[in-house]
């Protein structure tokens, strides 16, 4: 199966039916190898991308459909799941 992903990177992998869109990938420079897996689902650790809530690192609490419930320290909101960016299972596994 071949996946491709946001930024036009294209990857072989035999277990294609484990990945699904909006997951992410960690990627093994320069020898584009796929080191890590990490779902948009319950417990991920999310970064927003856009929307009113941009920027926002949060826990998915939920996945329905198109939408993902977010957890802050703050507050609970619901937004357009498109806009989730998985950057960890429980904590973000890359530091910027």
């Amino acid at each position: 199966m071949q996946i491709n992903t946001t930024d036009g990177r294209n990857f072989l992998v035999k277990d294609g039916k484990s990945y699904v869109v909006g997951d992410s990938l960690q990627i093994e420079l320069p020898s584009q190898k796929i080191t890590n897996h990490i779902p948009l689902a319950k417990g991920a650790t999310i970064i927003l991308t856009a929307g009113s809530h941009v920027g926002v690192i949060g826990t998915v609490e939920s996945v329905e459909h198109q939408v993902v419930t977010v957890k802050t320290k703050e507050k609970t909101f619901r937004t357009a799941s498109r806009f989730a960016f998985v950057v960890g299972k429980d904590k973000p596994i890359i530091t910027v």
